[in-house]
């Protein structure tokens, strides 16, 4: 690790108990093993890799829900000022990031993440021109915003905002680390469909979440009681959801404040780091244990476990190619599936479809990209973890033949290899996190399972559905009375033209964009195997080399070895099996 990294202080007042427990333990870990490893950059440049994600990592609260559903002014009553504007068209809508700031101002993060700082009264301004940002950020002077750190409340588009613009910001805090606040209007009286599947979106990607009832001053007492409970039992029904429902007024600020005060951060922080620190913990112990294997080894035998490993790393690598080379084909029938699920969803749907779309062609518009949207996710991840299993079994079958020898002549624990395949899991399981830099650093992999499918979905949305604007139109002129049932007919265009169309464009564009997240998939898997055998491969080279000098003190250093490894191992029980 740096000096500079190094040096860096501890006490920044946006920091909690937790995050600064583990960059104490990092910090403590580079003193024992820099020397040690003086010579493997990629067990240094890991260490160093997690303590930037520590330090750096920011703890989001997206308050989402309905355009009118009241999250502005539940923010403003938060603050205690009026900084969000309550009057925005949904077209107009942008996420807002609320940071605590003696410096008040507004930086607003544009489509190709350049940086553009306004005054802070200038939001209004800012919301005109939406299209030509990302979201925005607020600085404020605020003692709620201080006092809640290193929280960062997000005021979210409306689901009624158009739906390029809000999922924009939707996948945007489903690749950091969040927990959603989700607003229900008193007024809806229900979970509208809507709303249900983006609840459904953020349980498929591991999101925790906070349910108010909002507006409740717009209602008799009895009536919201009722409204609560129905809620309730539709949450606990669908979603397993079985905590309270907040309700909000038009003062709501301070339920928000509690909601806030509520989250510990501390265990929000220990489930993103905890498993990938320990995980890193063991990887030191196991290099070590090969550098002290090696100085009780043999010099022949240990150049033929060098030789091994190297045939390993080879072998891995042909049998990537061999599967890459049959990539395509072996494709066909999971993107054939694929498609005819999303078609078969709009097919089944389409006389709701048109029930609610012969009168608004923009609702009609929405519900079929949610739907398009909703399949693709979870039909796509589905196919690609399913197909990670089947390659890690390979992969893990090519190393165990390859490596066994080595393994044996180097008394290395046969775990190794399931270790590496247990990695590549855990990359596949938790799909909510961005493992590239957060979780794992098999960030190929990690690409496809988190932030990877989100840019898969929306690169088919965004080439898939403009046909539909032509298909709208057409609804809009055949709606007049003259037609002796319009619903009917309407549901007959989306049977007939909507799915035709929408399977003509899906087979143009999807296999190409299949074939390219699962190959790097693929090649992910394959790296992550190949980087942990080359990891072991030097270390034992770098003790070969040190043994072989006439200067070396065999027995001075393996006191220094098993000095580290039992420090490594302290540290860990110290640091990372405290309780929250």
């Amino acid at each position: 690790m740096s000096n500079e990294l190094l040096n860096e202080s501890f006490n920044s007042s946006t920091s909690i108990e937790k995050q600064q427990q583990f960059l104490n333990y990092i910090s403590q870990i580079n003193e024992v093993i820099k020397t040690i490893f003086n010579e493997e950059k990629e067990i240094l440049n890991s260490i160093t890799k997690l303590y930037k994600d520590i330090k750096t990592t920011q703890l989001v609260i997206p308050v989402i829900g309905g355009f009118s559903a009241g999250k502005s002014t539940l923010i403003n009553s938060f603050l205690g000022k009026e900084y969000l504007s309550t009057d925005v068209r949904p077209e107009t809508a942008l996420a807002a990031e609320l940071h605590y700031s003696e410096d008040e101002k507004i930086v607003a993060i544009t489509t190709n993440d350049m940086k553009e700082e306004y005054p802070i009264e200038q939001g209004n301004l800012l919301k005109e021109k939406a299209g030509n940002y990302k979201y925005l950020q607020y600085y404020i002077n605020s003692e709620k915003l201080k006092n809640i750190s290193p929280l960062i409340l997000v005021d979210m588009p409306g689901f009624d905002s158009p739906l390029q613009g809000h999922n924009k910001a939707i996948h945007t805090y489903l690749n950091r680390q969040a927990h959603f606040i989700i607003l229900i209007n008193i007024e809806d009286g229900t979970v509208v469909s809507s709303l249900s599947k983006e609840i459904g979106a953020l349980q498929e990607f591991g999101k925790g979440f906070t349910f108010c009832l909002s507006k409740t001053n717009l209602r008799p007492t009895s009536q919201v009681k009722e409204i609560q409970e129905d809620i309730a039992e539709y949450l606990l029904d669908e979603f397993d959801y079985d905590r309270e429902i907040i309700l909000l007024d038009n003062n709501g600020g301070e339920n928000l404040n509690k909601i806030l005060t509520g989250i510990d951060p501390n265990q929000f922080f220990n489930s993103i780091f905890i498993e990938r620190l320990k995980e890193n913990n063991q990887e030191i112990i196991n290099n070590i244990q090969s550098k002290l294997t090696t100085l009780d080894t043999d010099k022949e035998s240990v150049k033929n476990a060098i030789r091994d490993l190297n045939n390993g790393i080879k072998n891995l690598e042909l049998e990537k190619d061999k599967i890459l080379k049959s990539l395509e084909r072996d494709n066909e029938q999971d993107i054939r599936y694929i498609i005819s699920r999303v078609c078969e969803e709009i097919y089944n749907k389409a006389s709701y479809l048109a029930s609610i779309g012969i009168n608004n062609p923009e609702a009609l518009k929405r519900e079929l990209e949610y739907s398009v949207q909703t399949t693709l996710t979870a039909e796509l991840k589905e196919k690609v973890k399913k197909r990670a299993i089947q390659e890690m079994t390979k992969f893990s079958h090519v190393a165990e033949l390859g490596l066994s020898s080595a393994l044996s002549s180097l008394n290395m624990d046969s775990k190794f290899i399931q270790d590496i395949v247990d990695s590549c899991k855990k990359s596949v399981e938790d799909t909510s996190i961005d493992m590239s830099d957060i979780v794992k650093s098999v960030s190929a992999l990690a690409s496809v399972f988190s932030g990877g499918i989100l840019a898969t979905i929306a690169r088919i949305l965004t080439a898939a559905l403009p046909f539909l604007e032509g298909i709208f139109k057409l609804f809009s002129s055949n709606s007049s009375g003259e037609e002796e049932d319009p619903v009917a007919k309407l549901e007959e265009k989306i049977k007939r033209d909507v799915v035709n169309e929408l399977r003509r464009k899906l087979e143009e564009i999807f296999p190409n964009i299949f074939n390219e997240a699962i190959n790097r998939m693929i090649v992910g898997i394959a790296d992550e195997f190949s980087k942990s055998i080359k990891n072991q491969k030097e270390s034992i080279e770098g003790e070969l080399q040190m043994k072989e000098k006439e200067s070396f003190n065999i027995e001075r250093r393996i006191a220094e070895l098993k000095t580290a490894q039992n420090t490594v191992s302290r540290l860990s029980q110290k640091f990372l099996n405290s309780e929250v």
